[in-house]
């Protein structure tokens, strides 16, 4: 089962490209305030993302900012969180 959705970003593009060679591999894409997850197998990815949101919510901090995460350019960054090897 896959589902898709696009995003303008080429380490979005590199990290598909990787999970067609590794296909039980899940990885998970924070951007622009968004967790996507690239998911090769149904049942890991949703044992992963129960994981990782259950992570998100107890994760925050108070000295962090709700929104979007900014470098020092003023860019918005991406973050890739290998959750299976």
């Amino acid at each position: 089962l896959w589902e898709a959705c696009w995003i303008n970003s080429k380490t979005f593009d590199q990290y598909v490209d990787e999970l067609k060679n590794k296909p039980n591999d899940t990885f998970a894409l924070m951007s622009r305030g968004k967790a996507y997850l690239i998911a090769g197998r149904y049942k890991e990815a949703c044992e992963d993302l129960t994981g990782l949101i259950g992570f998100r919510k107890g994760e925050k901090g108070e000295d962090e900012k709700d929104g979007e995460d900014e470098n020092e350019e003023g860019e918005k960054e991406e973050e890739i969180i290998n959750l299976k090897k």
